[in-house]
């Protein structure tokens, strides 16, 4: 989620819509945000508005949040869903190659 020496003030969800009940999990550098599913395959959703604030660190640079996961064990997103191609839940998990930028600040 974000560079080492950066604090996890505060946190929170919201807008989730048909992504259901929501659970934002900060441990250290990474964020976790979990939806209860299964969904239906091929139904369009809108991922819920994340907001977290950070206290910059101490050393002048970039304070960068990204996409993380880095194996089907550590996706960086992944979800359940129900096909109607077949009986019972499938999941499909995805990582980006390099990080993948969300945010970057310049801490002065």
């Amino acid at each position: 989620m974000c560079r080492p020496g950066a604090k996890v003030l505060s946190y929170g969800i919201a807008d989730g819509g048909a992504a259901g009940t929501l659970r934002l999990e900060v441990d250290g550098t990474k964020a976790v945000l979990r939806a209860a599913g299964p969904y239906a395959a091929d139904t369009a959703f809108d991922l819920p508005k994340v907001t977290v604030r950070l206290k910059a660190p101490v050393r002048r640079g970039s304070l960068e949040t990204a996409f993380g996961g880095t194996s089907h064990d550590d996706p960086g997103f992944s979800w359940s869903f129900i096909s109607s191609n077949w009986d019972g839940e499938a999941q499909l998990a995805c990582w980006p190659d390099q990080p993948i930028a969300l945010t970057r600040t310049i801490v002065n």
